[in-house]
């Protein structure tokens, strides 16, 4: 089953299998049509709750959101990072609880959007990296101050482009690689001032970049190339290039760096790299149309694929290479793993605490939104503690007085 955008949080209850490692019980999947994060239940497969992101937040409205990566924090509050490519936008969501907690303002000088494509966090969470491919730079966000603290300027000499499409950080965070699409190559970013260290040449179009986890070495998918670089981090070289499937775009590692995992979008398949040889492991996993984004779990056993254009997510084991199918998901993007979102919570719009939302909550809800009336009238509207009362919150009280309050 899945939830429109106007349905909000509809919560089971958890029952955590063996094998699925704490904090990764839920897919959290961004729904790229719906302009909504949607969780699924790895032990069942089904969906746990979705959280739509506002519509109305563009200079000119009618709004055509268009969510581009996902992030998801695991510290003691989880959030999850939200870019949106039509907006200079990052929302900073509460998943668990099924709030928007604030967004950051991303400057995009002269341009009317950044066009943010692409995002990673340090290691620590305390930083936040976009890519704007418009505009060619780095947003460096504060995850703490949910503020831009600086702008890493990537422009070549005019008339010349780079067009940063994905970013990753070293395990130790010291460094940010970003894969240039137009330039065709890779940037060295210094995390601890935002210089350019250097600039690696890769294939045509590098599409995804992920890291290794002793941060030594990077594989970068090069989408107009059918090839995957992997560069030395150190050296800032590249150490070989292998060819996989047609238009390369997600890439990730094992838990324990033997393997490199790359989807083939037009292929539709997923290439398997053994990273000590640097070829590929038999035949590509057939998955469904145009895959794009794939993550694996902590525990190295499967890997889940985001399938564009198929509307499904393929959930692959990893020792028998079977794939199972998450299907009606609606144009899935990016992928995270995270906690559930919670089974209980508050009755968002139930100002007098009765378990019911009625009609005249609601209206006080908007008349607070507008800043008719102080939010005192009504707490319950605020759930995240930001003082505010946004398009979530009366989504969610909407929906609260049409199915009931959570129990």
């Amino acid at each position: 089953m899945h939830l429109g955008p106007t349905t909000g949080l509809v919560l089971g209850v958890l029952g955590t299998l063996p094998g699925v490692s704490l904090g990764q019980e839920c897919l959290y999947v961004l729904d790229q049509l719906n302009n909504q994060l949607t969780a699924f239940r790895r032990d069942s497969g089904t969906e746990a709750g979705s959280l739509p992101m506002p519509i109305d937040d563009c200079p000119e409205p009618p709004c055509h959101p268009m969510p581009t990566a996902l992030e998801l924090s695991d510290g003691p509050s989880v959030r999850a990072y939200v870019t949106r490519q039509d907006v200079n936008l990052t929302y900073v969501l509460d998943p668990i609880a099924g709030t928007v907690v604030d967004t950051v303002d991303i400057e995009s000088g002269s341009s009317p959007q950044a066009g943010s494509s692409a995002a990673a966090l340090s290691p620590d969470g305390g930083t936040l990296y976009v890519t704007n491919l418009s505009v060619d730079s780095v947003s460096v966000i504060d995850t703490g101050s949910n503020e831009l603290e600086d702008t890493i300027d990537l422009r070549p000499p005019a008339p010349d482009r780079t067009r940063p499409r994905a970013v990753a950080v070293t395990p130790d965070g010291a460094t940010v690689l970003v894969a240039n699409s137009s330039g065709n190559s890779v940037s060295l970013i210094r995390a601890s001032d935002g210089g350019v260290i250097d600039t690696v040449a890769v294939g045509r179009s590098p599409a995804g970049v992920a890291i290794s986890p002793g941060g030594d070495e990077a594989y970068v998918s090069n989408g107009s190339d059918g090839s995957v670089s992997v560069i030395d981090i150190a050296n800032r070289s590249v150490l070989d290039t292998i060819t996989v499937g047609e238009s390369p775009r997600g890439v990730a590692y094992s838990p324990d760096g033997t393997m490199v995992y790359v989807t083939n979008v037009l292929s539709r398949t997923v290439s398997v790299i053994n990273t000590t040889s640097r070829e590929v492991v038999g035949d590509p996993i057939t998955v469904g149309p145009a895959p794009i984004a794939i993550v694996v779990t902590d525990d190295g056993s499967t890997a889940y694929v985001a399938n564009l254009m198929g509307n499904t997510i393929s959930e692959i084991n990893l020792t028998n290479r079977a794939v199972d199918t998450i299907p009606d998901v609606t144009a899935p993007f990016d992928l995270a793993f995270g906690p559930c979102p919670s089974t209980t919570g508050p009755c968002v719009g139930d100002c007098d605490g009765d378990g019911v939302v009625m009609v005249n909550e609601l209206i006080a809800g908007v008349n607070i939104a507008l800043g008719n009336q102080p939010l005192s009238v009504c707490p319950e509207f605020d759930p995240s503690g930001d003082g505010m009362v946004g398009i979530n919150e009366l989504i969610q009280a909407v929906n609260n007085a049409l199915l009931g309050c959570p129990s």
